[in-house]
């Protein structure tokens, strides 16, 4: 099986982002956030199971995450 990836999943407005999480979990997601604000919640899983994600009700999109970071401008690249 292959190493679990993180993805972001956009909610659409049409249920609260604990539904959406909610039922995320229940098609095998692993919730590691939830951004109630901006109507996100961050999961892992399989590019399989992202697949699957994106055709619940009430999402919008599923994209990998790519891990931005935004450090102090003098900070040294890693």
């Amino acid at each position: 099986m292959a190493k679990p990836s993180t993805w972001v999943v956009t909610g659409d407005g049409s249920r609260s982002v604990a539904a959406l999480a909610t039922a995320l979990q229940g098609a095998g997601a692993a919730v590691s956030q939830r951004l109630d604000a901006l109507g996100i919640v961050i999961v892992a899983g399989s590019k399989t199971q992202a697949a699957a994600w994106r055709k619940l009700p009430g999402v919008a999109a599923v994209e990998a995450d790519t891990g931005v970071d935004i450090g102090p401008p003098d900070a040294g690249v890693s």
